[in-house]
C-alpha cells in the first residue's frame, strides 16, 4: 500500500492509504516515546509511555503545531521523577536525545546517561573523540564480546553546553568481526564504530560496563521495534520514537 501525507507536512498525524481496490482509507496516528526496563538477560519491560500531542485542536486546525520528541521527554522525565523520586537510573538513548536541554534534564534529576553521539549534529565533540583514537585499548582478558574483537577510547571531563555548565564525557568502541556475505557465501572482515557521550567517566574498569551491557542493551529493544514493524505485525516507524532506560541499584540490571 501506498502511503501519502495528505497536508505535505511530515509531522502531521493524518494519512491517506491507497488500497487495492482504488479506495481511499484515512488514518490517524499517534506519537509517543516510551521508556523501558532492560534486564541483563535481555528482557524488556515497557515502564512508561508519554504521547506527542498538537498545541491546537486538531479536529478544529489540522495542522497545528506537531509536540516533538525531547519535549515529550521533559515530560515524561517529570513523572519518572514524582514516581521514582530516589531511584539511581542510568537512560541509555538515541542520538535525538543528544542535546543540552535533554542532558540538563539529566543532571537535575542526578540520573547518568549514556547517548549515542550524533557525528554530524555534533561535529566537534565528534572530532575530539577522534583525536584520542591513537590511545584505543582493549579490556585485558576481554579481548573479544559476542564474537567481536573490541578496543576503546574515550576523554574525561568535558565542558559543554552553551556556558559550558555541564560536563560530559565521550567513549567511543570499535569493532572488527566475521560475517558470511550471503550472495556469495564467503567470510568477511567487517568493522563498526560505535561513540556515547557519558555522564560518569569512563575508565578501562567500566568501559565494558556502561558500553557493552548498558549503552548497547538499547539495541535488544530496537530489534523488538523490528519485530513488530517488519516480522509480521506490520506496524510502521511512523508508530513511534522509543530511547530505553536501564535502572538498579548499581545503574544496570
Amino acid at each position: 500500500m501506498e502511503l501519502q501525507d495528505k497536508t505535505k507536512n511530515i509531522n502531521c498525524t493524518c494519512y491517506y492509504f491507497s488500497m487495492p481496490n482504488n479506495k481511499s482509507r484515512e488514518q490517524q496516528y499517534i506519537y509517543a516515546i516510551e521508556a523501558n526496563i532492560t534486564f541483563s538477560n535481555g528482557l524488556t519491560i515497557p515502564l512508561l509511555t508519554e504521547y506527542l500531542y498538537r498545541d491546537n485542536n486538531q479536529l478544529a486546525n489540522p495542522s497545528g503545531k506537531q509536540d516533538s520528541e525531547t519535549t515529550a521527554f521533559e515530560r515524561m522525565a517529570e513523572r519518572l521523577k514524582k514516581y521514582f523520586p530516589r531511584l539511581k537510573i542510568l537512560l541509555c538513548m538515541d542520538a535525538l536525545y543528544a542535546t543540552q536541554s535533554v542532558i540538563e534534564v539529566i543532571q537535575k534529576n542526578q540520573w547518568q546517561h549514556m547517548i549515542n553521539l550524533p557525528k554530524r549534529k555534533l561535529p566537534d565533540l565528534a572530532k575530539r573523540l577522534q583525536k584520542q583514537k591513537n590511545t584505543r585499548r582493549m579490556i585485558p582478558n576481554q579481548a573479544h564480546y559476542r564474537q567481536r574483537q573490541q578496543e576503546f577510547y574515550w576523554e574525561n571531563h568535558i565542558n559543554y553546553g552553551y556556558d559550558g555548565t555541564l560536563e560530559i564525557h565521550l567513549v567511543a568502541c570499535l569493532e572488527c568481526y566475521d560475517e558470511v556475505n550471503k550472495q556469495i557465501g564467503e567470510i568477511e572482515v567487517h568493522y563498526s564504530e560505535h561513540t556515547w557521550i557519558s555522564s560518569i567517566p569512563l575508565t578501562i574498569g567500566n568501559v565494558h560496563e556502561l558500553c557493552n551491557l548498558g549503552a548497547r542493551k538499547k539495541e535488544l529493544l530496537e530489534d523488538s521495534i523490528n519485530t513488530e514493524k517488519n516480522r509480521g505485525y506490520r506496524y510502521q516507524h511512523a508508530f513511534f520514537s522509543v530511547f530505553m532506560l536501564s535502572s538498579s541499584k548499581d545503574f544496570i540490571i
